[in-house]
């Protein structure tokens, strides 16, 4: 079940199965942002070292489809981690940004316990809405 709407920034939003909040701190080199939540992280990154959707072969169950998200065609990727968290992510081409962002591609991951259900992550990357 989708409970919560996250505002992500550069105009996204996504609905989780429990609230998320921003972590604190900034990572070194990166422009990602991370919320976490009770059993769920979402990881948002639009610098250029971001997250490859790219299966490296350690995810057996890894899956890839295409769906609209957010109003556009965007690959979706899901796999199991090696702790049984569920995986799922994106990546979004992004529009200019009126405080003078360039456009850019975003690459959202989420990452859930196994307790939230099988297909949470995958919920929610298909959730991702304009604001």
């Amino acid at each position: 079940m989708i409970t919560t709407t996250i505002i992500l920034g550069r105009g996204l939003t996504i609905r989780t199965p429990v609230p998320a909040v921003p972590s604190p701190g900034h990572p070194i080199d990166s422009r990602a942002k991370t919320f976490t939540g009770n059993g769920i992280t979402v990881v948002v990154d639009d610098g250029p070292f971001a997250a490859s959707l790219a299966d490296d072969g350690r995810h057996a169950d890894h899956r890839s489809v295409t769906r609209t998200i957010a109003g556009q065609q965007a690959e979706v990727v899901a796999y199991t981690d090696s702790d049984g968290a569920k995986v799922a992510g994106t990546r979004l081409g992004l529009p200019a940004g009126s405080a003078g962002e360039p456009g850019a591609a975003v690459t959202i991951m989420v990452r859930v316990d196994a307790h939230l259900g099988a297909e949470a992550a995958v919920r929610a990357i298909e959730s991702l809405a304009r604001a």
